[in-house]
């Protein structure tokens, strides 16, 4: 019911819609008479667009030629026709639930100029699939909302398989425009030195991430809760896994680690129930806190000769005062350099099982 309120209740409203004018295929509304900018609208009612929609750069209009620089709000709300939407390069705005509703678009792709997107946009869009994004320098913008509410993320309730992630985007921590897709099967990152945080957070059928060799930071849970992901390499170009940024992928069982990376955050890798084994690479320097926590099956550790020591945290799943690795049942450690750590008693068990093994 609460979709359906979403989608309808604009609709009783559209009788008193007034746009500016219409040309050719489209409904038009004046953003700018000084600047001769417009916007794309919908007519007298929504629903009026279908098929492939090309949004043009300029129109003419009582001999005025104006330039279209936005998607306006409800543009193309309730078009269950529309297939797909190409944009030019004069647009920069996608205005709040301007493709609501948009049940047989099945894709789309953002080019560069486009530096914002609102709230709702992509609101029972029921069959859209890929999402897209050009390489562009400038931040993209991404509002949050979907039928259940506008504490959902943007593209909540769409059953998206694809993303492609070219540019830096800006969203609320907590609201990534993906996070909680439980559809999202395929990741790419490119362009970008660092995976934002919360970025893929609780997409549980996330399988596929492609990182390229541009990203340096993994930020704070940018894959936490992707319970699906059975295995990530991390290209030599990152440094730093940030705090709990894979954590509960409980069916991560295999971890290619970088010789780059310097820094392991707080909680990175807890609840990784999955992890059997895993290697320290040389230039790491530091282990934060509770980030082998909950490793349950955690049995094969390895550190790999390095030159500085390695500064590392404590704490389990029972608490601060024990040890790192006190919830994984170690096997085999082979440790080839100097450690740092704040107490006896967190090293001691460590130092235990070095001993027995």
């Amino acid at each position: 019911m609460a979709m359906m309120i979403a989608i309808l209740l604009p609709l009783q409203l559209s009788a008193a819609h007034k746009y500016g004018f219409a040309e050719g295929n489209f409904f038009y509304n004046v953003t700018d008479k000084a600047g001769l900018t417009v916007e794309v609208t919908y007519g007298s009612d929504y629903g009026q667009y279908f098929g492939a929609i090309e949004i043009p750069t300029r129109v003419f209009h009582d001999g005025v030629a104006y330039t279209v620089t936005k998607v306006g709000s409800y543009a193309f709300a309730g078009c269950s026709g529309v297939t797909s939407v190409s944009f030019p390069e004069t647009v920069t705005t996608i205005g709040d639930h301007a493709f609501a509703g948009c049940n047989a678009m099945l894709s789309m792709t953002i080019p560069k100029t486009i530096l914002s997107i609102g709230n709702y946009a992509f609101e029972s869009c029921s069959s859209f699939k890929e999402f897209e994004m050009e390489y562009g320098p400038d931040v993209l913008s991404f509002g949050k909302g979907a039928s259940r509410g506008l504490d959902y993320s943007l593209f909540s309730d769409c059953p998206l398989e694809s993303v492609i992630v070219r540019r830096p985007l800006n969203f609320k921590d907590g609201y990534s425009p993906f996070n909680n897709n439980t559809k999202l099967k395929n990741a790419t990152i490119k362009n970008l030195t660092g995976v934002h945080r919360y970025l893929f957070n609780g997409c549980t059928a996330l399988t596929n991430v492609s990182l390229s060799d541009a990203v340096i930071t993994i930020n704070d849970y940018a894959f936490a809760g992707c319970r699906s992901l059975h295995e990530i390499t991390i290209p030599e170009s990152v440094t730093t896994i940030s705090n709990s940024a894979f954590r509960d992928c409980n069916n991560l069982r295999s971890f290619t680690v970088s010789s780059g990376i310097q820094t392991i955050g707080d909680y990175a890798f807890a609840d990784c129930v999955s992890l059997t084994e895993f290697t320290i690479p040389s230039n790491v320097i530091s282990i934060g806190n509770y980030a082998f926590s909950g490793c349950t099956d955690l049995k094969t550790l390895k550190f790999e000769v390095g030159a500085e020591n390695l500064k590392i945290g404590k704490g389990s799943s029972k608490g601060a005062g024990y040890c790192l690795f006190y919830d994984c049942p170690l096997e085999k450690i082979e440790l080839r350099r100097f450690l740092e750590y704040s107490s006896k008693k967190q090293m001691g068990i460590l130092h235990l099982q070095i001993i027995q093994h």
